[in-house]
């Protein structure tokens, strides 16, 4: 500071200061190691520190575009410039994510650009699945067949009949105790214990509860009328759903929807026996209609040429004793 009069000038002491500087210059790299569903590897590059040393930098993450500070953020170990990774974990599968690279100096924030990924439909066991939306639903295209609860407790695998029939709590197994045929062609069979134990499914999905069955059949042009109905229900609704392979004779349907369902079979409860493997096709809801029984839905195939609207085409409601051994498709949570 100065001041002058008549007798001259004269100066404060000195007082020093520094100019913040530009804010730093980052760019958001691709998303990789997408493969798990629950995790990814993301990063960024500061290419420049505006003439201030960054401090902070990292990545900041969303399921809404342009995610900022106030959303999720993973710090990288060390501010600076040049590239970086870091880990983003605990997401949900088959989820589309948006994530920006950020950098922080004295100037303030400063974002890259925004990537985003979809992550994989995987379960625990590492199997990845197909998805269809139908309406406002989001269905597997593929049948089940995790091995472990999504919390990673073991699955009890019976494959002995008779101890099948006495179980009284979750169980799974494969058609014809022939995982290496039929793993991979109709998923896993497991009892509505395991079906309604509320873990089966990958985090965000569920095994469908009975309106969500009727939910998928009403969008696919189900008469509401008869939408609580027992018994084969609808027009052409099962054809709708059903693979155009995977079942025996004329048993195709048109899979219009997208589900792809096959003929997966059954196992029974009365004595363990595996039937209609090409034929037929049943799928656990996690709601039970007695103490003993839970609701299913089934499709036929058929081995004549029978008129529209034979049971073929159709989709049956029923319930069906806890311990025999169906399909499963899971549904993403709203």
């Amino acid at each position: 500071a100065y001041a002058e009069n008549s007798a001259g000038v004269t100066y404060g002491a000195d007082v020093e200061f520094s100019t913040p500087g530009a804010i730093a210059t980052v760019t958001t790299a691709a998303v990789t190691n997408n493969t798990t569903g629950t995790s990814v590897t993301a990063g960024g590059n500061v290419t420049a520190d505006g003439g201030a040393t960054v401090t902070v930098r990292g990545i900041c993450w969303s399921t809404a575009p342009m995610p900022d500070l106030s959303d999720n953020v993973v710090n990288a170990t060390a501010g600076g410039t040049g590239a970086f990774t870091v880990q983003i974990t605990d997401l949900d599968p088959y989820t589309t994510y948006y994530v920006r690279a950020f950098a922080t100096n004295t100037a303030g924030d400063t974002f890259g650009e925004q990537v985003t990924f979809l992550t994989p439909l995987a379960d625990i066991d590492g199997n990845t699945y197909t998805a269809v939306t139908i309406g406002t639903q989001v269905w597997m295209g593929e049948n089940l067949r995790v091995t472990h609860f999504n919390d990673g407790t073991q699955i009890p695998y019976e494959p002995v009949a008779g101890d099948w029939i006495g179980l009284s709590d979750a169980g799974y197994c494969y058609y014809g105790t022939d995982s290496v045929t039929y793993k991979p062609m109709y998923g896993a069979m497991y009892n509505w214990f395991a079906a309604s134990a509320g873990n089966l499914c990958p985090s965000g999905w569920h095994v469908p509860t009975d309106a969500d069955f009727m939910e998928l059949e009403e969008t696919l042009g189900m008469d509401e009328a008869v939408l609580e109905s027992n018994g084969f229900r609808g027009t052409d609704q099962g054809a709708q759903i059903k693979s155009t392979t995977g079942w025996n004779f004329d048993g195709i349907g048109t899979n219009s929807s997208g589900f792809n369902a096959v003929g997966s079979g059954l196992r029974l409860y009365e004595d363990g026996t595996y039937l209609h493997e090409g034929n037929r096709a049943y799928f656990w809801a996690s709601d039970e209609t007695t103490t003993n029984r839970g609701y299913y839905r089934q499709l036929n195939g058929t081995i004549d040429n029978g008129p529209a609207n034979d049971p073929e085409d159709r989709i049956r409601r029923e319930g069906a004793v806890k311990t025999a051994g169906k399909s499963v498709r899971c549904v993403k949570d709203n």
